[in-house]
């Protein structure tokens, strides 16, 4: 019962988060590093030179370039509704401590950026290193961006 407002707010802005174009832009960004390791995967490299290259792929496209922007397009639009529809002042009027309503939605908001880029990087992984890659490399890499998500959306809420 006491985390009940939490998980109201957190099903209002998933609800908003799914709803809007937003989330689609987000998952059409997520293809790219798929779509690539395919090309990678076609290029017939040895174990060595396809980790290299996917090691490489991932640090510059994934973590430099599209965890920054999926996290943006996600923790900008959290409130997003609220602003557009003027009804902040009301949600913000509650007799909820601000801070728990800004956490919620950043919690909401990195679940949903995790949710996006984390599957693209096991899908990725997957495809280019055809399992031959270093144990736990690939799961270890995911979990990096899952917590990349939550930092950059603490920054963009």
């Amino acid at each position: 019962m006491r985390h009940s407002v939490e998980m109201t707010l957190a099903r209002l802005a998933f609800r908003q988060l799914t709803s809007s174009r937003r989330s689609l832009w987000a998952l059409a960004l997520a293809a790219i590093p798929v779509l690539l390791a395919l090309v990678t995967r076609a290029q017939d490299l040895t174990p060595e030179t396809a980790t290299g290259n996917w090691i490489i792929q991932w640090q510059t496209l994934t973590v430099i370039v599209l965890l920054p922007i999926v996290a943006l397009v996600v923790g900008t639009g959290i409130f997003g509704a609220e602003v557009e529809d003027g009804t902040l002042t009301y949600v913000l009027g509650k007799p909820v401590a601000r801070w728990r309503m800004v956490v919620t939605r950043i919690v909401v908001a990195g679940l949903a950026t995790a949710a996006v880029l984390v599957p693209a990087t096991l899908i990725s992984g997957l495809v280019a290193l055809e399992g031959r890659g270093p144990e736990g490399l690939v799961p270890a890499l995911a979990a990096a961006v899952a917590v990349g998500g939550f930092v950059y959306c603490a920054l963009f809420v």
